[in-house]
């Protein structure tokens, strides 16, 4: 399975599963005050940390690395 964290402009972010075809989890991004770090509360209510690494990877403290897409 392939997974992937999509951002929309607004800051709504979805990770999405390719093979089954349907969202897993799903929220919205508040940035720190240096803005390569986010903190989130996704669909259950769960405090996730979101850091940026480069234009087209990321890490977070609840899925590990995810690829970016937009």
């Amino acid at each position: 399975d392939t997974e992937y964290f999509g951002i929309s402009g607004d800051g709504i972010w979805i990770l999405y599963d390719s093979a089954a075809g349907c969202v897993l989890d799903y929220g919205i991004l508040v940035p720190d005050s240096e803005g390569d770090m986010f903190y989130t509360i996704n669909m259950e209510g769960e405090f996730t940390v979101i850091w940026f690494w480069d234009i087209g990877t990321l890490s977070t403290s609840k899925y590990g690395w995810l690829e970016i897409i937009r």
